[in-house]
């Protein structure tokens, strides 16, 4: 049965972890998280900045990279030294989205500090983020609240008189709690919203195939690539299980062969003459085939809103024209970064807009662009 489990995110790599279940009497201390449980760890809300901005944009990634701009005249750090967690994406991108700013560094080191406890499975939550509007709690340390400017979170050493400055008035009414982090976590409990995961981006749980992944599958994604048809990469080891499907297959390989080599003769081996051909040819260092297929689709992968359409070997370029759609501008510059950050050059053509997508093509070729 999976728990839900409540804790503050530890102050230190020695310090150990308290963990509480809500119960019908109050909580239980719990001495550890079996591998199925809820563990939220609420993070010092002091180091956390909440800001609520509109964000003209659909989808985590778009909007990742809109939200430095929302807030870059609010903060006194260079963006690119900060952390961004998304809040929920409103069906009305006019309503303000929550945008919460953490320092990076501070972030890694926070997610070094799970790994230590073992708990790289946990959600960090900002412990301000879970009040509502006239909550106003002292947990020790600091006074943390929701104004009608928002969410805040104060040292609580700080003088009266600065208190009441920074909190609008508000420290002189806080509520004092015995044990703050069953006041939090009955608090979370019944929040109405969407919980914000700080581990979100470069901070997220990592999903999907690694690069060595695809190197497993490197013969799917050259008959793939070939043909053409990136739809094909879900479909292929169905297709391939019948002799039929297979014979298909390589009778489409022949002939995007002969296209590609009109000159030579009809080969054997489709897959092997391609490759052998292309390590053969002038125009250019030599490309590995199968490890060219390969790289673009683990750059695409870092892409989510691109995919492949079709692709073509251009003897004058000595290299790849790939076919893409994206969602909009821009996707297009980022799949040219995820390419030659292994070690080949893309030079991007012309972008033109079709219905919803953009298309664009990307020539690939051995060696980074200087």
């Amino acid at each position: 049965m999976t728990r839900r489990l409540y804790g503050f995110l530890p102050e230190d790599e020695e310090t150990p972890v308290r963990l509480v279940r809500l119960t019908s009497d109050g909580c239980e201390d719990v001495s550890r998280a079996r591998d199925n449980d809820e563990v939220i760890l609420f993070t010092p809300g002091t180091e956390i900045t909440i800001f609520q901005r509109p964000l003209p944009t659909k989808g985590d990634r778009q909007s990742r990279q809109a939200a430095p701009f929302a807030i870059e005249d609010d903060v006194a750090t260079a963006v690119d030294e900060l952390h961004i967690a998304l809040g929920t994406e409103p069906k009305d991108l006019t309503i303000p989205r929550d945008l919460h700013i953490v320092d990076l560094e501070l972030m890694q080191a926070w997610k070094e500090r799970l790994a230590v406890h073992d708990l790289t499975g946990a959600v960090l939550v900002a412990e301000h983020s879970i009040l509502r509007e006239g909550d106003v709690l002292d947990i020790g340390p600091r006074i943390i609240g929701v104004s009608e400017s928002g969410p805040f979170a104060v040292d609580a050493s700080l003088p009266r008189d600065i208190l009441a400055a920074l909190v609008e008035g508000e420290a002189g009414s806080e509520v004092r709690v015995a044990d703050p982090l069953l006041a939090l976590a009955e608090r979370c409990d019944e929040f109405p919203g969407d919980l914000v995961n700080l581990l979100q981006g470069r901070f997220g749980q990592r999903t999907g195939l690694s690069f060595a992944d695809w190197r497993e599958w490197r013969l799917a994604a050259s008959i793939i690539f070939v043909c053409g048809i990136g739809l094909l990469a879900s479909g292929y080891a169905n297709i391939s299980a019948t002799r039929a499907a297979a014979d298909d297959i390589r009778s489409g390989i022949s002939t995007s062969y002969r296209q590609a080599f009109p000159e030579a003769p009809n080969p054997a081996d489709p897959v092997r003459a391609i490759s052998r051909a292309l390590g053969d040819a002038n125009a250019g260092p030599a490309m590995d085939f199968l490890d060219t297929s390969a790289v673009l689709y683990a750059a695409l992968a870092e892409v989510p809103n691109a995919s492949l359409r079709a692709v073509r070997y251009d003897p004058r370029r000595g290299g790849y024209v790939a076919s893409i759609a994206y969602i909009g501008y821009g996707d297009d510059a980022a799949l040219q970064t995820a390419l030659e950050q292994r070690g080949y050059s893309a030079v991007l053509g012309d972008a033109r807009r079709g219905g919803d997508l953009v298309f664009g093509d990307v020539t690939l070729t051995t060696g980074a662009r200087q």
